[in-house]
């Protein structure tokens, strides 16, 4: 059986690592594990897709599904796990919250990249940038092919200013670092500052076991009735400097 002493060295350790990773302040990595630890099904257990789904929606704004799962997949990728822990998603939450733009590119052109071939291109992204397209009537497909075409263009243009055969990292961050707007070139994965905010205001000037109290629900109505309903929508506006 785990020690209490073992269980607190554990979780010491988990923060120290995020923090280091993310530049955040203690107190504020301290309760983003806190309400991470509340969203596992069974204490100690794997955030499943259901729960992170729900959780990009109702705390990050962040609502197209397929986007979603391949965040996830993605985050599961980077930490090199088959199921998603306690401590990844907490570190996923980190990073939306962190400063350090060069950790965001590095997450965004993974999520990007979904052949996990190290370059990024326009024909592989169609399925991202549709989530991009806003149809003035959803029952007019041509519309919506017309304005995905146009993006798709317009995307094209910004990466063949850089290379002919698409993004590499570097590259990417090179791009990011002229205009950062281009870091969701691709479509939204990251949750706008207006909720960034928001969601680090619930942690601000509580307590860890605050934290865990205000949120011990959260997995039951986020899933749950009416109130906790997932949002799937699969269209935004990603606006970008033209």
């Amino acid at each position: 059986m785990t020690s209490y002493k073992r269980v607190i060295q554990q979780n010491d350790k988990v923060i120290n690592s995020l923090v280091e990773f993310s530049g955040l302040e203690r107190w504020l990595v301290q309760n983003i594990v806190q309400y991470a630890n509340q969203m596992p099904k069974v204490k100690g257990g794997e955030v499943d897709l259901l729960i992170f789904t729900a959780q990009m929606s109702r705390q990050f704004d962040i609502n197209a599904t397929h986007v979603i799962q391949i965040m996830y997949e993605t985050i599961k990728r980077i930490s090199k796990t088959k199921v998603m822990m306690v401590e990844d998603y907490a570190r996923c939450v980190c990073m939306f919250l962190s400063d350090d733009l060069d950790l965001q590119i590095d997450y965004a052109f993974a999520v990007y990249d979904t052949k996990c071939d190290g370059l990024v291109k326009v024909g592989d992204m169609s399925t991202l940038l549709k989530v991009c397209v806003l149809s003035t009537d959803p029952n007019d497909e041509t519309e919506a092919e017309d304005s995905l075409r146009d993006l798709e263009d317009f995307v094209l243009k910004i990466i063949e200013n850089v290379s002919k055969e698409g993004l590499r990292l570097e590259a990417f961050r090179k791009l990011v670092k002229q205009n950062r707007l281009y870091l969701e070139l691709f479509g939204q994965c990251f949750p706008s500052d207006k909720f960034k905010l928001s969601f680090k205001e619930k942690l601000t000037g509580v307590t860890p076991f605050q934290v865990s109290q205000m949120f011990a629900s959260e997995r039951r109505i986020a899933l749950g009735g009416p109130a906790g309903k997932v949002k799937t929508a699969n269209l935004y506006p990603i606006p970008l400097d033209m």
